[in-house]
């Protein structure tokens, strides 16, 4: 490298702050057309296989006591979900996903138990 990283810049007392650069306009606008473009691709193929939006198109899985909530309101949480959840028989918890609240996580007891509240 022709100058010192800002680290050892600091560690020996020269570093100089420099601006930040800016990313441009047309740049931006391409980066997000890109994706936009992407993500449509991606929906209209599960579309078309008939894998978006409906519910009976979920494949089977094993049992399992814990359930994987999706698709959840904005104002969804803990005690709503256990409120709606405890009237079956071994349920333990609900476990909520912090960075995404549309997700959660309801244990039961037993994988039979689960899947009755399924």
């Amino acid at each position: 490298a022709k100058d010192d990283s800002d680290v050892i810049a600091k560690r020996k007392g020269t570093f100089v702050e420099r601006p930040k650069r800016q990313e441009e306009p047309m740049k931006k606008k391409k980066k997000k057309a890109k994706v936009e473009s992407a993500q449509h691709k991606v929906g209209k193929k599960l579309k078309k296989n008939g894998q978006f939006g409906d519910p009976s198109h979920v494949p089977d899985q094993p049992p399992n006591k814990i359930l994987f909530i999706t698709n959840l309101p904005e104002d969804a949480n803990d005690s709503m979900l256990t409120m709606m959840f405890n009237r079956f028989r071994g349920f333990k918890e609900v476990r909520m996903v912090p960075s995404r609240k549309d997700i959660a996580f309801v244990e039961f007891s037993t994988d039979y138990e689960a899947g009755q509240a399924k």
